[in-house]
């Protein structure tokens, strides 16, 4: 159970690292990068 947790905290980092494109993330906390 912890693993898959784990495992999924880190695919959402991953992505939130890279940034969303797309104007409906441009002015919100989703957008990082």
């Amino acid at each position: 159970m912890a693993e898959i947790i784990s495992r999924r905290v880190l695919s959402v980092h991953a992505v939130v690292g890279l940034g969303n494109p797309g104007k409906e993330y441009e002015k919100t906390r989703h957008n990082v990068g």
